[in-house]
């Protein structure tokens, strides 16, 4: 879908405006950034997250367009709202350019939630996220733990996908989108640790991330486009890299 030129226009001159401050006085507080689709949304948060704008003029009628959180912040401990806001403001869209199946991004709710009862970060349901308040006090630093329920939002598959593949591909993108609080314990591998990938999570992820590696194509978002368009079968391994999935397996034990 081509987008309105005008539009495009209007964007490049607000952007242009913002970067350069349109002449005249520097002291005067700079206009927020316009966008009217979410390809020049998503150009707008690349910008943002390269620091070649500030973020104090990041407009407050986008962030509502296309997340919000909901529930009381202070359930959290003490500044860690303000880094998971961060972490969804300057991964989400550019986690959706690269692997969501519309035009246009479905906005996210993530609900900071009193009554969560189980023992992880979060859980997802379609396009809301769940955070475990509780979560943050036993780990402080895992502000990342995010990053995978922005990718589950995504997850909406119309090929039947086994579950270590969704688990393996929501870990390879927090690997891949790592933000600037990521915990320095956390990352992902390219050698085999003695665990199958059919456990998927980090184990998984470095599977993929190793075929990545080896034959320099991009699997995790051909997989990923294969799931979304209902052609993913067995096959698929082959087709791609031109060895199955066995064989693959067997090869990452040896080399990795």
């Amino acid at each position: 879908m081509k987008k309105p030129i005008f539009a495009v226009c209007a964007l490049a001159v607000a952007v242009s405006c913002t970067l350069a401050g349109c002449g005249g006085n520097n002291n005067q507080q700079q206009e927020p950034v316009k966008t009217t689709s979410f390809e020049e949304l998503r150009s707008y948060y690349d910008e943002l997250a390269k620091g070649e704008i500030k973020q104090e003029i990041a407009t407050t009628e986008a962030r509502n367009t296309y997340y919000t959180f909901v529930g009381d912040e202070n359930l959290l401990p003490p500044g860690v709202y303000a880094k998971l806001e961060d972490v969804v403001y300057k991964t989400y869209s550019r986690l959706y350019g690269k692997y969501g199946a519309e035009y246009t991004t479905p906005k996210i709710t993530i609900y900071i939630d009193a009554a969560y009862s189980g023992k992880g970060a979060n859980y997802t349901s379609g396009k809301k996220i769940y955070i475990n308040p509780n979560w943050f006090v036993d780990n402080p630093d895992d502000y990342d733990s995010i990053i995978p329920a922005l990718m589950a939002t995504i997850q909406i598959y119309n090929a039947s996908a086994p579950d270590w593949i969704k688990s393996s591909i929501r870990a390879y993108v927090r690997d891949q989108y790592r933000s600037q609080y990521a915990d320095k314990n956390w990352f992902v591998s390219t050698s085999y640790e003695g665990v199958s990938y059919e456990e998927g999570g980090v184990h998984g992820a470095a599977f993929l991330k190793w075929i990545n590696s080896t034959t320099d194509m991009d699997i995790v978002y051909r997989l990923n486009r294969a799931l979304q368009n209902g052609s993913y079968k067995e096959e698929f391994w082959k087709d791609e890299t031109g060895l199955t999935l066995g064989q693959l397996w067997t090869s990452f034990q040896k080399n990795s």
